[in-house]
């Protein structure tokens, strides 16, 4: 996948190190040059500009507030140049109203802000991939007649459920 990403402080980087290792192709840009030749040096590509981020499939942002997102023009004019069907996913704690702001801005420009959704299936798929984790454990549990787990895994399950 091609992703961009906006904004390498502290989570930021490491969030697009770990899109890096997982083989995705990632577009880097930040204010400051830093973080952007570090993520460089292991595989990154550069953006000249926030623009340059906004080709891919998708743009992950992680900035400050909502005074540097608008500053970026995250939520405004900045959204004309994005690649048709672009994803933007803002991992950065913003105010509500920025939020109501930026999904206006995206809808403006017909593009469909999904995060909240998306994050609805990711905690819906977390929670059946625990599930799975425990069914697993009492599947070995049984198997190996390790009453312990089985008990432990009993009320991991009813707290899942």
């Amino acid at each position: 996948m091609k992703i961009g990403f906006i904004g390498l402080g502290r989570m930021g980087g490491h969030v697009a190190a770990n899109l890096l290792k997982a083989g995705h192709g990632v577009t880097v840009w930040n204010r400051g040059q830093g973080p952007v030749q570090e993520l460089v040096a292991k595989g990154a590509i550069a953006a000249k500009s926030p623009e340059d981020a906004l080709q891919g499939d998708a743009v992950f942002s992680m900035l400050a507030n909502d005074a540097v997102m608008a500053e970026v023009g995250l939520a405004g004019a900045l959204l004309d140049k994005a690649a048709k069907g672009l994803v933007h996913v803002n991992l950065a704690t913003i105010s509500v109203e920025f939020a109501k702001q930026l999904q206006a801005a995206h809808k403006a420009q017909f593009r469909v802000t999904v995060l909240m959704e998306i994050i609805h299936h990711l905690v819906r798929l977390l929670h059946l991939l625990a599930v799975a984790v425990v069914v697993v454990m009492l599947v070995l549990a049984a198997i190996m007649e390790i009453q312990a787990v089985q008990a432990v895994a009993v009320v991991v399950v009813l707290g899942l459920v």
